[in-house]
């Protein structure tokens, strides 16, 4: 049986077939180090199939290849909030007024990672305090607070 290599069709313009990709990226190599993510990214091709066609030339003994970790940390949307709006607990501190401080009620209508994350961990730092009697308040114990990031 004979088979005949028919032009892959491509949902993106950008997506090369595989006998294109190869070549593009033996090309490449040859101009020196090629970066598999940077050669995927230029090229519109997915990495993961990049780092096959890689595998599969390496295995043909055409091309060498060595691993790169490329992790990096990144902070999530909640810890880029902490780093502009301050800690959960010392935003439950400034939201106390000094003195005769805030009525619970009043207080845990705020935003509830600062009423009740924020409030129990500036507890335990002892910056606020809750004071029963009639009408429950919360109450700042200390003067000030270093909010260290």
């Amino acid at each position: 049986a004979h088979f005949t290599s028919l032009p892959r069709c491509s949902d993106s313009p950008l997506e090369m077939d595989d006998a294109a990709l190869e070549k593009a990226l033996l090309l490449a190599v040859s101009h020196g180090d090629v970066e598999s993510d940077a050669f995927a990214s230029a090229n519109g091709a997915d990495h993961k199939k990049v780092v096959g066609l890689i595998k599969s030339l390496e295995s043909s003994e055409l091309v060498a290849s060595t691993a790169k970790d490329h992790s990096a940390l990144k902070l999530s949307p909640e810890a880029e909030a902490y780093l502009t709006a301050g800690s959960p607990e010392a935003q439950a501190f400034a939201a106390v007024p000094s003195g005769a401080g805030i009525p619970l009620a009043d207080f845990k209508k705020l935003d509830k990672t600062i009423s009740d994350i924020g409030f129990k961990q500036a507890m335990q730092q002892k910056w606020l305090a809750m004071e029963k009697g009639e009408t429950p308040m919360v109450v700042r114990k200390a003067d000030s607070v270093e909010d260290i990031a």
